[in-house]
């Protein structure tokens, strides 16, 4: 309360109480709770909303996705990162009739095993799977992108060795939520969204 600072753009970092740098974090991803918003585009298939306990605070507010009857692949896309460079996405994922999730991007892509709690390769990105209990997992892909970059988060069969398989149109495979893009190379705490990005930290007005 005793200093005034100000300065020209809208961030900056600081020292916090911890004695560690403190920095903006920002979820560049919109509707990352709600995957049926058209801001996200579905490939084969579809997204029932809120139809399941979500793994941070046990809100009815995770997603469900279901592979339509065709042999392709089957998921839901950002058409734009909106942000370029070292980036990192996550998402958190439940297994059900199928127990794989890819991570695309044209950086690369990395698939995961939901049932293993494992890694079943990596492509020009690096991957990391942490267990959050009840089932679900964190899953985030360390990659460099251009800001062209779509990001598609894909059902895969249980084998976990093809994108393409067949679903039924109307039983669950796989449960979202908390999608997240960000600047780096790690996953941070999640930041939910709605319409627009949301940046959290010292946003402005705070010294280096």
């Amino acid at each position: 309360g005793d200093l005034t600072f100000t300065r020209s753009n809208d961030t900056a970092t600081r020292i916090g109480p911890n004695s560690l740098i403190e920095k903006v974090r920002t979820n560049s991803f919109i509707y990352s709770e709600d995957l049926t918003n058209a801001a996200w585009t579905k490939d084969n298939i579809t997204i029932s909303s809120n139809v399941i306990a979500n793994p941070l605070d046990g809100a009815l507010t995770a997603d469900g996705a279901i592979a339509t009857a065709t042999y392709t692949y089957h998921s839901a896309t950002r058409p734009s990162t909106v942000i370029s460079g070292l980036i990192n996405i996550s998402i958190y994922v439940k297994p059900a009739a199928q127990s794989n999730l890819e991570i695309e991007s044209l950086g690369g892509q990395v698939s995961f095993n939901l049932s293993a709690g494992t890694i079943n390769y990596e492509t020009g990105g690096t991957g990391t799977i942490t267990s959050v209990g009840g089932g679900w997992y964190r899953c985030s892909v360390s990659t460099t992108v251009a800001s062209s970059s779509y990001v598609a988060f894909l059902i895969m069969p249980t084998t976990g060795t093809s994108e393409g398989f067949t679903g039924d149109g109307s039983t669950i495979d796989m449960y979202y939520y908390g999608a997240q893009v960000e600047s780096g190379d790690v996953a941070t705490d999640y930041i939910a969204t709605t319409t627009t990005a949301v940046s959290v930290g010292p946003i402005a007005d705070l010294p280096r």
